[in-house]
């Protein structure tokens, strides 16, 4: 199985599905960009809550057509379990769903394209900064 370069937080997929330029460069500069699990679960879930539903759905099917899921494995599990305890001992949580994000990049070796700054808070995970 090949590995992806970089990964994709849900911003940056909506920016990629939305055909923002800058996003869309670097998507289409990767051959596999992989998407975690917590990022596909709620990009259906954007797309179930908006007004126009299966048109939207239909564009997240497209966008994964060309991407790979990144699912959860003993690696991501151990990942995540490392991550929350340390960000819990902090006093520096970030939300669940990204904690699970970073865990899925980190066990993939994946570079994580992401607008949101509180990955800041876990040094060891590659980042690009897409704002």
């Amino acid at each position: 199985m090949s590995r992806s370069r970089f990964a994709v937080d849900t911003n940056v997929a909506v920016a990629i599905i939305n055909g923002e330029d800058c996003a869309g460069r670097h998507w289409r500069a990767e051959a596999r960009v992989l998407v975690p699990f917590p990022v596909l679960g709620e990009l259906l879930f954007g797309a179930a809550l908006s007004g126009r539903r299966e048109e939207n759905t239909e564009r997240v099917r497209q966008f994964m057509a060309s991407a790979r899921l990144g699912g959860c494995g003993s690696a991501t599990c151990e990942q995540y379990a490392e991550l929350r305890l340390r960000l819990r001992r902090q006093g520096t949580p970030i939300p669940e769903p990204d904690i699970w994000i970073a865990a899925v990049c980190l066990a993939n070796g994946a570079r994580l394209a992401s607008r949101d700054t509180h990955f800041d808070g876990i040094p060891e995970l590659d980042r690009d900064e897409w704002r």
